[in-house]
């Protein structure tokens, strides 16, 4: 919320496209928790999406994922995560939770909801959007 308001008064105060450091500074958090901040604002890609190449070798998302930051502002991330997920309904909790952290396939959640595999897809994707928005 805080992110998205602060590009917005940035944005109408300078008449242009506010840089990475002045949203950072106008949160007065560091360059590379806004950046992170703005990636999570992304719509989800594909673990295996082809970001670049580096010596003609292909580079996939998964390669470039961060180890979790131990410092301060991995357990203030953390912290948001969950305060943000313990938002959602409990079916969307259990969702996530299946999907993301059991690594569960949508059929594996989908017998355990008792609903089709194509129904978990769509709330899938209408949770992530929701906390996309949620986000910004």
């Amino acid at each position: 919320f805080k992110l998205r308001r602060a590009q917005e008064s940035l944005r109408r105060d300078l008449g242009r496209e506010p840089k990475l450091r002045e949203v950072a500074q106008e949160l007065n958090i560091s360059e590379d928790l806004a950046l992170a901040a703005l990636e999570s604002m992304r719509a989800p890609s594909s673990l295996e999406e082809q970001v670049h190449q580096d010596e003609g070798q292909p580079v996939y998302l998964v390669d470039r994922i961060k180890q979790p930051d131990t410092g301060e502002e991995g357990r203030v991330l953390q912290l948001a995560l969950r305060q943000l997920l313990s938002s959602l309904p409990r079916r969307d909790q259990h969702i996530l939770a299946a999907r993301y952290f059991q690594l569960k396939t949508q059929a594996e959640v989908a017998s355990e909801l008792g609903i089709s595999q194509v129904q978990v897809s769509r709330l899938e994707k209408a949770i992530l959007l929701r906390l996309r928005q949620l986000l910004l």
